[in-house]
């Protein structure tokens, strides 16, 4: 019995488990080292074996907690003494958290700020692969109240289905809408299409008896306004001039 004790007091790693799970009671995860919420959050997925070694070459193999999260898991899979469980378990950690995050906002989201309608459609579609377009329809207070999504399935490029977008604006009891698309690329400037969508978008939403309150391109951790750079102003300064012009040449022509 007490050569077992004498052991066990020599072993460091006795009871590491259970102290590493107090530490995260007492201080949090987001005060601890990646490696050490990687092993901790590895525990369950390999009982027998010292998860610390294994988390750091995750780390060393990736780069940081949140490119382990990003890889696929047969990358994370090279890694010794992983298993299948643990790696789509990591692999799965993006889908857990976006899915969080928007439930916490809730079903109808206030986007009456540029501040809000970032911070959901970053959540929504700021980590996604492919490029995916969003319709957000508001009531007069801001409130969302129906959401179209659409995706054309080609990295890079995004195209809007138009029908489905009109029969979706048309029949909704919306007031005013939102558009916003994600750039993978990670640089949130817009394009050439970028602004002549916006442009069309103008027009089109007014066709509808709907307000185009903005246009934003969100990434991971940046974004663009159209409203906020002044662009979306100028737009709808732009095209009044043109309907005002024509009207005049209407009115004058001989």
């Amino acid at each position: 019995m007490k050569s077992n004790e004498t052991k066990q007091s020599l072993n460091p790693h006795v009871n590491h488990r259970q102290r590493m799970r107090q530490r995260v009671i007492k201080e949090g995860l987001e005060n601890m080292q990646d490696h050490e919420v990687l092993e901790y959050l590895l525990y369950p997925f390999i009982p027998r074996k010292d998860t610390n070694p294994i988390a750091h070459e995750l780390i060393a193999l990736a780069g940081n907690l949140e490119k382990v999260f990003d890889s696929s898991p047969e990358i994370l899979l090279k890694v010794k003494n992983m298993t299948s469980s643990a790696a789509v378990f990591l692999t799965s950690m993006p889908q857990i958290i976006k899915k969080y995050n928007i439930q916490k906002l809730g079903d109808k989201p206030l986007l009456d700020t540029t501040a809000h309608a970032t911070e959901y459609f970053t959540e929504l579609i700021g980590r996604e692969q492919q490029e995916y377009l969003c319709v957000a329809i508001l009531n007069s207070k801001g409130m969302l109240i129906d959401m179209c999504r659409m995706t054309n399935g080609k990295s890079g490029e995004c195209q809007m289905d138009i029908k489905k977008f009109v029969l979706k604006a048309a029949s909704s009891q919306g007031d005013c809408i939102i558009v916003a698309h994600n750039h993978p690329s990670g640089n949130a400037e817009p394009s050439i299409a970028d602004c002549d969508f916006t442009k069309w978008l103008i027009s089109v939403t007014e066709v509808l008896g709907l307000k185009l309150l903005d246009h934003i391109i969100v990434c991971r951790k940046t974004y663009y306004s159209f409203k906020d750079s002044g662009e979306l102003e100028n737009y709808v300064g732009a095209l009044n001039d043109y309907r005002n012009y024509s009207s005049a040449m209407d009115k004058f022509r001989i």
